[in-house]
């Protein structure tokens, strides 16, 4: 609730990003639970929970649980095969420079933290 919501704003703010999620992590999937300044046009598109393409940060984050930094989210894999949700984070949320922190516990995967820079270009 609004503890997280306070956290994020202020880790945002910190990273000087343009927004920023929580994500709990459960079985695979990723569930949004916070969320600060994210674009209209990708929360229309975003979906609450989902199982990240393998290649993308949070999958990449899941299998190694160590922080992911992407310099630009379009020259990735998951963008160029076409993955839906990466497609919207790029295209919709003009979302470039991605960083990607793990949440652990007693060394399990229990969710992430993610900043989003944009392009200025975009």
């Amino acid at each position: 609730g609004r503890t997280l919501n306070k956290m994020l704003e202020s880790a945002t703010r910190v990273c000087g990003a343009m927004f920023g999620t929580i994500t709990l992590f459960e079985g695979g999937i990723f569930h949004t639970v916070a969320l600060y300044r994210v674009p209209e046009a990708y929360m229309v598109q975003m979906k609450p929970s989902w199982r990240p393409h393998p290649k993308s940060g949070l999958g990449t984050l899941a299998r190694t649980l160590k922080t992911v930094q992407i310099a630009d989210l379009r020259l990735e894999a998951p963008y160029l095969e076409g993955d839906t949700a990466t497609a919207a984070l790029a295209d919709l949320a003009k979302a470039r420079t991605i960083v990607i922190v793990p949440m652990l516990k007693d060394g399990n995967l229990v969710g992430a933290l993610t900043w989003s820079r944009v392009s200025a270009s975009a």
